[in-house]
């Protein structure tokens, strides 16, 4: 961990719908737990319609006075001249809003972490905050892909090398006033607008292509992903089928600690659902995509 001095308060910023609201509360509640070092935590939630009875629900879950959750409206958040891609993954089209980060927060933030919601943290996240990012923009884990090679397809077109390592977009520590800086949501739309037949993960296509060996490699202890096991993960992520499934395939000691988390909250008691109701969100998922698609063309 680096000496550098920053602002005592952390900023964290996730995205969330109302599908996935018991997720959100899970992740907070184990950062809350695990923050050893007392330090106070703004946590800026995009909020993808989360109906109010959700809003108050995971507001119960908590009742510590180091954090402060900030609701954010998706729809105030996307500048009006911005044309997001669509894409024709299954994805949700707020994975893009990560991409907008360092031009809604609150602009005297010099630096955030971004978290996907399907995450528990086991370690103090002041840790990851005050890693220096030796003069990159973000810091990232690299990613199961491992390099260009397999996850940007053609690498060789946009002139990087195919051992060129390439990250995990789910965690992100960001130098928000370097991002402004050099335009980098500009960048990664043109990118993605130039390259969507190539962009299976969209946005962390985007990311890797504009930032290809130009970031901050951080512990992959801070991004553990859950058929890989690890003795003393500081993070761990629910890539593929999500712990709320009966079809979850992840290390059962991982499973574990998410209901221990989650069952701190108000989602208590909550038990796995059918993955039938996984294949209804991919489905209404696309036919939004193909609809905003037709009213942007």
């Amino acid at each position: 961990m680096s000496n550098i001095t920053l602002k005592d308060t952390i900023s964290i910023v996730t995205v969330c719908d109302n599908n996935y609201i018991m997720l959100l509360a899970t992740l907070l509640k184990s950062i809350e737990k695990n923050n050893k070092s007392q330090r106070e935590i703004d946590f800026y939630i995009v909020n993808d319609n989360i109906t109010k009875k959700n809003q108050i629900k995971f507001e119960k879950s908590f009742n510590n006075n180091l954090i402060n959750i900030k609701w954010l409206a998706m729809a105030d958040l996307i500048p009006k001249n911005a044309i997001v891609p669509t894409d024709t993954s299954t994805y949700p089209l707020n994975i893009y809003i990560r991409l907008f980060i360092p031009h809604f927060v609150p602009q005297e933030i010099e630096r955030v972490i971004y978290l996907d919601v399907d995450m528990v943290v086991l370690g103090d996240i002041v840790d990851l905050w005050d890693t220096a990012l030796s003069g990159n923009i973000i810091g990232a884990v690299q990613d199961t892909f491992g390099t260009a090679f397999y996850g940007i397809k053609n690498h060789k077109n946009l002139g990087i090398s195919e051992d060129s390592k390439y990250f995990n977009s789910g965690m992100l520590l960001i130098d928000t006033i370097e991002w402004r800086k050099n335009g980098i949501t500009e960048d990664i739309i043109v990118c993605l607008k130039n390259n969507k037949e190539f962009a299976q993960y969209p946005d962390q296509y985007g990311l890797n292509v504009v930032f290809a060996n130009k970031w901050f490699e951080l512990d992959e202890k801070w991004n553990t992903y859950t058929y890989k096991y690890d003795e003393t993960p500081l993070l761990i992520h629910y890539i593929g089928y999500k712990p709320i499934y009966k079809d979850y395939s992840g290390r059962k000691e991982y499973l574990d600690l998410f209901f221990y988390y989650l069952n701190l909250t108000q989602w208590r008691g909550m038990t796995p659902i059918s993955k039938y109701f996984r294949y209804v969100l991919k489905f209404k998922t696309r036919v939004k995509k193909v609809l905003t698609k037709s009213l942007n063309s």
